[in-house]
């Protein structure tokens, strides 16, 4: 599970200690945080793709931690989990920017199912950010032979030009226009 790291934050540290353990047997990489002030701490200075949350945590709660991460980070995904669930709770930690809201003692089988998904949603967003940027790129670099083979196209328009008048000017002599004209589509190379 390269590429997608997690922060698990709870204040119990049983709870934390059964999360870390089963997601390290699957491969996930994570670091974990004991309470909301040391997971910002955290946050400020790495990037975590998910904050797994408890709620009900002393000073810095899972709702002040979401509130903080979507004002840092807000491309970091945030599930706040509790023992304490109410309709109040979770509907409000969804408003405030939490992509779920589970209830302990967690479901490690539908925990693993949200992360895989949001594995799966930020790989294709960074595949779709790499795309663009490989559009744009490509966007850019026509443009640039576009402009190029425009200006080469009213070059040779105007050598063409130059030499019909000179093949045109009875002044001279044939031979010497005919000459005149060659050296004259020579430039346009």
């Amino acid at each position: 599970m390269e590429n997608f790291d997690i922060l698990i934050v709870d204040d119990d540290p049983i709870n934390l200690e059964i999360i870390r353990a089963r997601l390290k047997g699957v491969g996930y990489t994570f670091d974990t945080a004991s309470n909301g002030a040391e997971a910002l701490e955290k946050i400020a200075v790495h990037h975590f793709d998910v904050v797994l949350t408890d709620l009900m945590m002393p000073e810095v709660d899972g709702m002040d931690l979401l509130a903080a991460v979507k004002k840092q980070r807000p491309q970091t995904e945030v599930i706040i989990m509790t023992a304490y669930a109410t309709v109040d709770n979770a509907v409000q930690a969804l408003l405030n920017g939490a992509v779920d809201y589970l209830q302990k003692p967690i479901n490690l089988e539908e925990l693993y199912i949200k992360l895989n998904k949001l594995m799966l949603v930020k790989s294709l967003t960074r595949s779709t950010d790499e795309l663009q940027t490989a559009m744009d790129v490509t966007e850019r670099s026509a443009s640039e032979t576009i402009k190029n083979l425009e200006d080469m196209v009213i070059g040779v328009q105007r050598r063409c030009a130059q030499a019909i008048d000179t093949l045109l000017d009875e002044r001279t002599d044939i031979t010497e226009r005919i000459a005149r004209a060659v050296e004259v589509l020579k430039e346009a190379r």
